[in-house]
């Protein structure tokens, strides 16, 4: 099987969304700022909460996500100006990838949910359910991402039955793992 890699791509509609939102962020602060000179009132925790908002909206939107497909495990790779994070999923390990569905609260505990995909990005959320063991002890984990139909035909290749499957099936795949 050949290598896949797949990056992250900027969708015009997408980056004018967060430059809006950093702009009325910007104009938000400069009010508090100027409210300060004027009438003498301070607000500190709210220009660090406005500055915090900014923070993260500028990581998600400037991280660069790449995904690759080697011949055992599945490799997601997020730089940002935070650092380099690197992901590696056995393929043994996953229990499926279908659509992302928000939703209160699900059947099955995932201990650690990572949103590894970037905010630019205008495709459609996957949702990758695995386990690892951590200190003698199975967890389950899940990974959001964003992939291209060539990247989701590779793991379908290496995942027979486990790739578009529904949220159900998923569920399903992990009881079972439990139990045995």
């Amino acid at each position: 099987m050949e290598r896949i890699v797949d990056q992250s791509i900027v969708t015009k509609k997408n980056a004018y969304a967060i430059m809006f939102s950093v702009a009325m962020l910007v104009a938000m602060i400069g009010f508090s700022v100027y409210r300060y000179f004027d009438i003498g009132f301070w607000s500190p925790l709210e220009v660090f909460a406005e500055l915090m908002i900014i923070f993260v909206l500028i990581d998600r939107a400037q991280s660069k996500i790449t995904y690759e497909l080697d011949k055992r495990v599945f490799r997601i790779t997020k730089k940002s100006f935070l650092g380099t994070q690197v992901h590696e999923i056995p393929y043994k390990d996953v229990f499926g990838i279908y659509n992302y569905i928000p939703k209160l609260v699900g059947a099955v505990k995932f201990r650690h949910t990572y949103r590894l995909h970037s905010a630019l990005d205008g495709r459609k959320v996957w949702t990758l359910a695995y386990q690892v063991m951590n200190k003698s002890k199975t967890e389950n984990r899940k990974i959001f991402f964003k992939a291209s139909e060539e990247l989701l035909n590779g793991l379908n290749q290496r995942l027979p039955n486990k790739v578009r499957i529904t949220e159900e099936e998923a569920v399903r795949n992990i009881i079972l793992s439990e139990k045995n």
